[in-house]
């Protein structure tokens, strides 16, 4: 590949110039470009040993940049990356860069801290991936055309850092999808830095993964000065990377502190920014660490020791025991077909405070047929409150054709038994599929008239939500949802 060397000075003053099908091996010389002067370099650029560049114009860059030695890049112009696939950005110590333009419709891959003095441009085609490095904006300086498909890849430690004051400044990062963080100081101006992981812990920094009731995100975000901040904080997320059971009508940003998760006073309904995006805020935040979004399913204040359901002809009967109980007002019972949605159907007095075990009990006289999910919501005195697991219990589907009358055990961590009714004699299919409607599993049988059952392993599959349908020639039956555990 041809390539041109330089170790001289280099004076660039006309407005377009193109090295095609060449690099730039720049090893202890000097090159300026001076305002209003474009510089189109097809491949790459190499500023090795005492190299100079002063860039006061705009440089297209259609490969990789590298920066090495005592060599310098400085200049109040433009450095856009505009190739044709990912390029590199490799310095041998922090380089700052006036305005950063990304512009290849694919990634500018960080090999080193970055700092941008005055403007960083995604152009809305292009992503930069930090991996563990920095990306920071200097003061004074802003990003500009992001969006939800070109943002800040933040897919290790490396974070965003800006400045942030008494005006909203958005933080476009996230990892496999878009999720950025708002922010507003009511406090002393400071720099925060940002970055996403693409899972949420019980604790940090080495709690097991929550499997429900959260979205499946946490925003590590923290401040340069300790002290002296009061932020107000928005925090964005997309439909799809919520866990199971998360309830977005009843959600809250949460932040750990170091020992637990410090709750909102108040969880209230999420913001629908449109389609399948989603945010929540928390105002007064004045100490940083990772921030998470949860629903206020959470473990009970109370110590439960057991919560079943027990099938008594067309009833259900739930039993419940607790070993402690601290200001427990009441506990409203509540019921759902889908496991998501839930309806009061009852409710039984608690025992105030109590350090003895306590046994209750609530019979469900009209149970929907099917799948009954039930969960308790334990009221305090003062109105605050928390909701257990969520257990369930069937009731078989009247004998008509077509109709899957029994499913056992579900939610299920393996093996699924399924039985149904039909009038004939026919060849059967049953089809599973995913959330998203793709089949991961069909099964032919050779079916005959009454009641037939099959064992589904499901062992291989991964956690969450699945659907059931079971085809024939004559008929199809209704759509039913399982759950995958582990």
């Amino acid at each position: 590949m041809k390539q041109i060397i330089l170790m001289c000075i280099i004076q660039l003053f006309l407005i377009d110039i193109s090295a095609q099908n060449s690099g730039i091996l720049q090893e202890g010389g000097y090159i300026n470009v001076l305002a209003s002067t474009h510089v189109k370099i097809i491949k790459d650029i190499n500023n090795q040993g005492t190299g100079t560049i002063n860039n006061a114009g705009l440089i297209y860059l259609g490969g990789h940049f590298t920066q090495s030695g005592t060599a310098t890049y400085s200049g109040n112009g433009t450095l856009e990356f505009n190739g044709l696939t990912n390029q590199n950005l490799t310095s041998a110590s922090p380089i700052i860069i006036y305005e950063l333009k990304v512009n290849n419709g694919a990634e500018l891959m960080l090999m080193n801290d970055v700092n941008i003095s005055n403007e960083l441009d995604l152009s809305n085609n292009g992503d930069i991936r930090l991996g563990l490095n920095h990306i920071q904006i200097n003061t004074g300086g802003n990003i500009v055309n992001y969006d939800v498909n070109n943002y800040i890849i933040t897919d290790n430690t490396g974070t965003l850092k800006q400045d942030v004051g008494a005006s909203n400044i958005i933080f476009p990062v996230g990892n496999a999808t878009y999720n950025p963080a708002t922010m507003i100081n009511n406090g002393t101006l400071d720099q925060f830095s940002v970055r996403v992981e693409d899972l949420v812990r019980t604790s940090y920094p080495s709690g097991s993964i929550e499997t429900e009731h959260a979205v499946n995100k946490t925003w590590f975000i923290e401040e340069n000065t300790i002290g002296g901040s009061l932020n107000d904080i928005t925090l964005q997320w997309e439909a799809a990377t919520e866990l199971l059971f998360f309830d977005r009508t009843n959600s809250g940003i949460v932040h750990w502190n170091g020992s637990n998760w410090d709750k909102p006073t108040n969880y209230n309904a999420a913001t629908n920014i449109s389609g399948t995006t989603w945010n929540q805020s928390r105002t007064g935040i004045t100490s940083f660490s990772p921030f998470a979004i949860e629903d206020n399913n959470q473990p009970l204040p109370i110590e439960l020791l057991s919560f079943t359901g027990l099938k008594l002809d067309d009833q259900t009967l739930l039993e419940w025991v607790t070993s402690s109980e601290i200001n427990n007002s009441h506990f409203e019972i509540q019921r759902s077909n889908d496991g998501i949605n839930f309806i009061n159907i009852g409710e039984v007095q608690g025992a105030g405070n109590s350090n003895i075990e306590l046994n209750y009990r609530f019979i469900d006289e009209n149970p929907v047929t099917g799948l009954n999910y039930y969960r308790l919501k334990q009221v305090d005195f003062d109105g605050q409150y928390e909701y257990s697991n969520i257990i369930n219990v069937q009731f078989i589907k009247s004998l008509i054709k077509g109709e899957i009358i029994n499913i056992q055990p579900n939610p299920t961590s393996g093996h699924l038994n399924i039985e149904w009714y039909q009038d004939s004699d026919y060849q059967s299919q049953i089809i599973i599929s995913d959330a998203l409607g793709k089949v991961i599993k069909s099964v032919k049988i050779n079916s005959q008239e009454g009641n037939n059952f099959i064992d589904i392993d499901l062992s291989k599959y991964f956690k969450g939500i699945y659907f059931i349908q079971i085809k024939n020639d004559s008929w199809n039956s209704e759509i039913l949802r399982i759950i995958k555990t582990n």
